[in-house]
This record gives C-alpha cells, sequence and structure tokens, in this order.
C-alpha cells in the first residue's frame, strides 16, 4: 500500500512538472520574454523530470518483483 502511495505521488509530480513545462512553453510564444530565465526554468524541470521517472521505473519494477 505504501508502495502504491508512492508511486501514485510521483505520477502527481510529474503531470505538475509536465504542466509547468507547457505552460513555460506557450509564455515563449505569446509574448516577448527573458529567455535566459525560460531556459533555467526549463533545465530545472527538465532535470527533475528525469529524476521523477527514473523513481517512478524504480518503484514499479520493484512493485512487480514483490508480486513475483
Amino acid at each position: 500500500m505504501r508502495r502504491a502511495f508512492k508511486i501514485t505521488a510521483i505520477k502527481g509530480r510529474i503531470e505538475f512538472c509536465e504542466s509547468e513545462r507547457r505552460q513555460l512553453i506557450s509564455m515563449v510564444t505569446r509574448s516577448p520574454v527573458n529567455l535566459a530565465w525560460i531556459s533555467e526554468c526549463m533545465g530545472s524541470i527538465e532535470k527533475e523530470l528525469r529524476f521523477l521517472y527514473h523513481d517512478l521505473e524504480v518503484e514499479e519494477k520493484r512493485g512487480s518483483e514483490e508480486w513475483s
């Protein structure tokens, strides 16, 4: 049960990061913005997403191994 909660939390955070990324892309296409700031934010989001997808993969793999 704890692992399922952890997986759900990771997926929720991934969804939030994806939303932030879409919002930044939208800002770039609609108005003049500070591209350095956008680049910094996007880099941070991309880094967090890589870690989250890795954590999700590890947790799902552990969960499937426990059921085997």
